[in-house]
């Protein structure tokens, strides 16, 4: 794990989604050093002009679905967990092959819920 990822764990306090320095690393070795070191600058100037959440809006959707481990619930709490790659193309490929309607959604125990890919009817029904 670099040290890039320790330092701005030392200075950032990231929540427990990107708690640890391996799960940093994880971000940085996904979308890189450049991008995670300037949502770091951009959303510490967000968090001072009241725009909390800045550096997630800047470092990616990976940043907002990867789940550390000290974020996540057994088994999964010794394991770095990534958010899915392509979830529409998966929602669409299962209502392809089974005829049954998808959702691949994003829940956590604070009960926040990111619908991250659905098919057409569930979107229309706003599940």
């Amino acid at each position: 794990m670099g040290s890039g990822a320790n330092l701005l764990l030392f200075y950032a306090h990231l929540p427990s989604s990107l708690a640890t320095a391996c799960g940093l690393q994880t971000l940085v070795d996904i979308v890189g050093p450049v991008r995670v070191f300037g949502a770091f600058v951009g959303g510490a100037i967000g968090k001072v002009l009241g725009h909390p959440g800045g550096f997630y809006e800047l470092a990616g959707e990976q940043a907002r679905l990867i789940d550390d481990v000290t974020g996540t619930l057994p088994p999964y709490d010794q394991f770095i967990v990534l958010g899915p790659e392509d979830p529409q193309g998966v929602v669409n490929r299962i209502r392809q092959a089974t005829g049954l309607e998808a959702a691949i959604v994003d829940v956590n125990d604070l009960k926040a819920v990111k619908i991250l890919a659905a098919t057409s009817l569930l979107v229309y029904l706003r599940l």
